[in-house]
């Protein structure tokens, strides 16, 4: 089950940005020339000398890179004990004790020891380029123990099979509504994205959209875990601005597989919005926004804030098998009052 805290506080005012994915191609093996994201894009001609249209560095990658500024305090993601150190390379792995394990690279300063135990949230030591890296910034990995087999803390979510055994799950925790700055939330690349005071909790992001599948380079990632299986109704919030699009596709993830709903953002807003209602297995679960819509032109707004899951009172309670091919709730969220 998801476990996974942020192994940094988040600034003030922003976020940390992933700058580099885990590779579902070949984790490991650097001299491979593509990569294969979390989401099931794959984005040719990423080579770690080099990004891509500005989405990843770098492929062969085995974790999740985190620009930080250097002396950024790093945290332990989850209770634990420290079972490896190395100095010289500013690492740390911790075994949490459920059959997993976190890396932590390029640390400055590592300040606990080989066999101490660890609280959730504990330093670890401040970040810095210690080490093989170019610049200042957290590697933070997440391994099975058993197989030691690194795995993608963000999961896989494609309609195909992922290529790297483990499987991949999203293991970032959290509750039924996922908001920004939490652990359950993440924005790509922050460079594109534009803060708003205004939305659910006081906070949002926007960027600008294109229609071409070539050029699409923001995107985000709500997760939750379900507690129980059954039927919820997801929803989403966003700040309502005429300057919106009117075609953000959110790619809604449940038992049946995946179900794009389209929502006219410029219309609608400043409130919860529903997406559909679907049938979940317990476990955890996501859904994603990213830059690309059908609308004709480009540049117009599309919004990242809050998503929501809530069981129904139809709510059964016993396991949904999941397929490949999606569920037949509305493409397009209903025009409520």
């Amino acid at each position: 089950m998801p476990f996974l805290g942020l192994p940094f506080d988040p600034p003030e005012q922003g976020f940390y940005p992933v700058e580099a994915f885990f590779d579902h191609y070949y984790p490991g093996q650097l001299s491979e020339p593509n990569m294969l994201r979390a989401d099931g894009k794959a984005l040719p001609g990423a080579h770690y000398t080099a990004c891509w249209r500005g989405m990843t560095c770098y492929s062969g990658h085995n974790a999740i890179d985190f620009t930080l500024p250097s002396g950024t305090p790093i945290l332990a993601a989850a209770p634990g004990k420290v079972i490896y150190t190395l100095a010289s390379e500013g690492g740390i792995l911790i075994d949490h004790g459920n059959g997993y394990r976190t890396v932590y690279w390029h640390l400055d300063k590592v300040i606990v020891n080989m066999g101490q135990d660890v609280a959730d949230g504990q330093l670890l030591g401040w970040s810095d380029c210690r080490g093989t890296c170019s610049h200042p910034h957290l590697h933070f990995g997440l391994r099975l123990t058993a197989l030691s087999q690194d795995v993608d803390p963000f999961g896989w979510w494609s309609t195909y099979t992922d290529p790297v055994p483990g499987p991949s799950q999203f293991m970032w925790r959290g509750d039924l509504l996922a908001d920004n700055r939490e652990a359950q939330t993440h924005l790509f690349y922050d460079q594109y994205w534009v803060r708003d005071s205004q939305g659910f909790g006081g906070e949002s992001w926007y960027t600008y959209t294109t229609n071409y599948a070539g050029l699409s380079t923001n995107w985000g990632m709500w997760g939750a875990t379900i507690p129980t299986a059954g039927e919820y109704t997801v929803s989403a919030y966003w700040p309502r601005h005429d300057e919106n699009t009117t075609a953000a596709v959110y790619q809604v993830w449940h038992a049946g597989g995946m179900t794009p709903v389209t929502v006219n953002q410029r219309l609608d807003g400043d409130r919860f919005v529903t997406l559909g209602t679907f049938q979940f297995n317990a476990g955890p679960i996501v859904v994603i926004l990213t830059d690309l819509t059908s609308e004709a032109g480009t540049d117009q707004r599309i919004y990242f804030d809050a998503v929501r899951w809530q069981p129904t009172q139809r709510s059964f309670y016993f396991p949904v098998v999941r397929n490949s091919g999606p569920e037949n709730p509305p493409t397009v969220a209903p025009d409520l009052p």
